[in-house]
């Protein structure tokens, strides 16, 4: 009833319109044009000072109209939904029919007093526009942020039927109540629109930092295959975001809402590039798509919804992230049981150079420093006597006999400082000399040795197996990811050692193991390898590829080669093992030879290194379904030349 009021309030008031004057100042009037306007204002700045964008975000308005018309919670209210565009505006045109009950409104009293357990039944059309303006502000303070504002506009509801229930009533219609409601809010619809972009929820505001500075360490801290028993467990320093939110230009054209996003590096040297001047939407718009398809590798268009993002800006954070923190990984696992078979190989005697690279010259400086007696002896040598005043100077004769006496024992000084100095030179370089031929001396005897151990055959393979437990330390100290993310050079701080058992067996080979050994030697034992702490480089060349229908990166990773250490030594084992004794009776005629030939043979020494050879790894990207509006979505990947996207697929 009230609303019948106030319509005939209204036209009995004729020309004035006191609700009109009451609403204009309480909710200022904004018309279409102008919520255009400012929606087209904002394109035209963010695409003026748009440097370089890093992230795409797109949906067709066939899309959006999917996912409201799908929705099971919209599906009560709405009928149908039909989405146009009007230069970056949304034209939403909905179809409402639905039954409302107390449970809509229970949670306000005051509605709940006047309606209580009633229904209504409503049909009616609501149409509005929606554009979306966004503005960084804070001016590069530490409180800058990004403010994104929806643009509403309010063009019409209506009301095609209105009918009410209560508990103990029959059904009423009450379209022509609706009418009036509808013709109100038709009349004040500019007033409508400026309290709909009065609302708090119609502005968001973000920080422009992505992430806070943080320290991952502990996130990953799992055990892996059962099997292994793995255990790995990462610690890092504090990482802040490489890049920060820039300019955000969001476009609405025929068939898209996308946007285009800018990440901005935070390091203090970046300058933004100097504003283009946009006169016109069509301006803004066709410098949107050309700036996508430049950057991106595609038009803004071509799927129902994509999400895409700059392969260097990925490269830049992975590198930023990776680098900051210093990551290192501390992996603890089994060590499966692995067989192996090695040969003692003895060096042939003409690759061992006995010349020695060590330098005895000497380079002690004997230019020893020399004192000087400097004294002035300049004196008065006659004097008048009545007033004392000088008559004759000259030099004083006792002064300068003093001074040559000095100088003489100055120079004695400096010449036996002089000749110690050469003496002790002189001396350490004959010591040196000495050294070096001992070292060459010992070199030949050695080399002598080899000779004829090797002119008499292989001496023995070593066979057998081990397992144990492993502990390794893996430390990023560097990575470097090409912009186009086709190569990672990865250097490494590594660090493991290993608590090994096994069983060990020596097979004679040849003329001398059979003389050494009369039957094959094997023993249980413990030892310890290790991987000394060293840098080590990393080379990975990156490909996306598609293999039997899945996608994914393949990653070729170049050949490695790791140092390794072995304690006890095969020569120490050889030299203290029990067994082998026993069975190699003839083993201590040869130790002495061993003893010789340890210094050529690295892996007699537990020295030795393992190549790691050139590999492939391919990783497929399984993408799940998503739910969106209540529909399940299939994702893909798509690759360009500069970008990755990941787009939606329908069956």
């Amino acid at each position: 009833m009230k609303y019948f009021i106030v319509t005939f309030f209204i036209l009995l008031t004729g020309c004035s319109d006191p609700l009109k004057d009451y609403l204009d100042n309480k909710y200022p009037p904004i018309d279409r044009r102008e919520q255009q306007t400012k929606a087209i204002n904002s394109l035209k700045k963010s695409m003026s000072n748009m440097d370089l964008p890093s992230v795409s975000i797109g949906v067709s308005l066939k899309e959006i109209e999917n996912i409201i018309s799908s929705d099971e919670n919209l599906k009560r209210f709405i009928e149908s939904v039909d989405i146009s565009s009007d230069k970056q505006l949304l034209d939403i045109s909905m179809n409402i029919n639905t039954t409302l009950t107390q449970s809509d409104w229970s949670k306000n009293d005051e509605i709940n007093k006047v309606l209580g357990g009633s229904e209504i039944t409503v049909a009616a059309k609501l149409s509005v526009g929606v554009g979306i303006a966004s503005e960084i502000e804070g001016n590069g303070s530490s409180s800058e942020y990004l403010s994104l504002r929806l643009v509403p506009v309010f063009d019409e509801l209506k009301i095609s039927s209105l009918k009410v229930k209560g508990k103990a009533t029959e059904e009423t219609d009450i379209s022509k109540v609706g009418d009036s409601i509808a013709w109100i809010l038709r009349r004040y619809s500019e007033n409508v629109t400026g309290y709909i972009n009065m609302l708090s929820f119609m502005k968001t505001k973000l920080s422009t930092n992505i992430i806070d500075s943080s320290n991952p360490s502990g996130i990953i801290k799992a055990k892996g295959d059962e099997a292994l028993n793995m255990f790995v467990s990462l610690s890092s320093g504090d990482l802040s975001s490489p890049l920060k939110l820039g300019n955000v230009a969001f476009l609405i054209d025929e068939n898209y809402l996308s946007a285009m996003i800018e990440l901005i590096p935070t390091r203090s040297e970046y300058t933004p590039t100097v504003s283009k001047e946009l006169g016109s939407y069509d301006d803004a718009k066709k410098l949107f798509s050309d700036t996508h398809e430049e950057v991106f590798g595609t038009k803004p268009n071509g799927s129902n919804m994509w999400v895409g993002l700059t392969k260097s800006s990925i490269a830049l954070s992975t590198n930023s992230v990776v680098n900051q923190s210093k990551a290192c990984f501390k992996v603890r696992s089994n060590i499966p049981t692995e067989k192996f078979k090695e040969k003692i190989d003895l060096p042939d005697e003409t690759s061992i150079d006995c010349t020695s690279e060590r330098d005895c010259r000497q380079d002690r400086d004997c230019n020893v420093s020399k004192s000087h007696d400097r004294r002035d002896c300049r004196a008065c040598l006659l004097r008048r006597p009545w007033d004392g005043g000088c008559v004759q100077r000259g030099n004083d004769p006792f002064c300068e006999a003093a001074k040559a006496a000095q100088n003489a024992i100055y120079e004695a000084d400096y010449a036996a400082r002089k000749l110690d100095c050469e003496r002790i030179k002189e001396q350490n370089r004959l010591v040196c000399e000495g050294e070096k031929a001992t070292e060459k001396g010992l070199c030949e005897a050695g080399k002598e040795i080899v000779k004829r151990i090797s002119r008499t055959g292989n001496v023995a393979n070593i066979e057998g197996y081990i397992q144990g437990v492993a502990n390794s330390n893996i430390c990023f100290t560097n990575i470097g990811v090409s912009e186009d993310l086709s190569n990672i050079n990865i250097s490494l701080l590594l660090e493991g050692n290993a608590e090994i058992d096994g069983k060990l067996e020596i097979v004679p080979l040849d003329i001398v193991g059979h003389l050494v050994c009369q039957m094959p030697s094997n023993s249980t034992l413990d030892f310890d390898l290790s991987i000394p702490k060293h840098n080590q480089t990393a080379e990975l060349d990156v490909e996306f590829k598609e293999d039997e229908g899945v996608f994914g990166l393949e990653f070729i990773v170049n050949e490695m080669v790791l140092p390794v250490r072995l304690s006890p030594s095969p020569t120490e084992w050889i030299l203290t093992n029990l067994d082998l004794t026993l069975k190699c009776q003839g083993l201590n005629l040869i130790k002495p030879l061993i003893v010789a030939a340890n210094p050529f043979v690295p892996e007699l020494r537990g020295l030795s290194e393992h190549k790691q050879p050139k590999t492939t790894v391919f990783i497929p990207i399984n993408l799940p379904e998503q739910e969106v509006g209540g529909n399940k979505v299939r994702s893909k990947l798509k690759v360009t030349n500069s970008a990755i996207f990941l787009i939606s697929v329908k069956d």
